[in-house]
């Protein structure tokens, strides 16, 4: 299955994510921020997928995704905004930056593994 880095400061969210997906038989990373999850991206665990939230303190979603696109080893690297702003803003998002998706917050874990699976293919 696939390698998936979440990026969310929310450890509620982190864990039920992880679960979620590992159930699925995804190895899941977890990062509390973008320097956490720029350590995961340019190590040897080079991640299949991002899913990651918006809103965090210090350095939003926004910031990490433009970072992540300015890196020749990150851009190839398909990105998911995982959030709970409203689904408007975030379709003007992946319009803005061309990304892969977004995955609006809350989610059933069903929901989340169907959502994830397709963004993989």
């Amino acid at each position: 299955m696939a390698k998936i880095l979440l990026v969310d400061d929310s450890q509620s969210v982190l864990e039920f994510t992880k679960e979620a997906l590992e159930a699925d038989g995804h190895k899941v990373f977890t990062a509390k921020n973008g320097l956490e999850a720029n350590k995961i991206i340019f190590s040897k665990q080079k991640p299949d997928l991002i899913l990651l939230d918006l809103i965090m303190p210090m350095l939003n979603g926004d910031k990490v995704f433009q970072a992540f696109q300015q890196s020749e080893i990150s851009s190839a690297i398909p990105v998911v905004f995982f959030s709970t702003k409203s689904e408007g803003e975030l379709k003007e998002l992946v319009a803005k930056h061309q990304n892969k998706g977004y995955i609006c917050k809350p989610i059933s874990a069903e929901d989340l593994r169907v959502k994830v699976s397709k963004f993989l293919k």
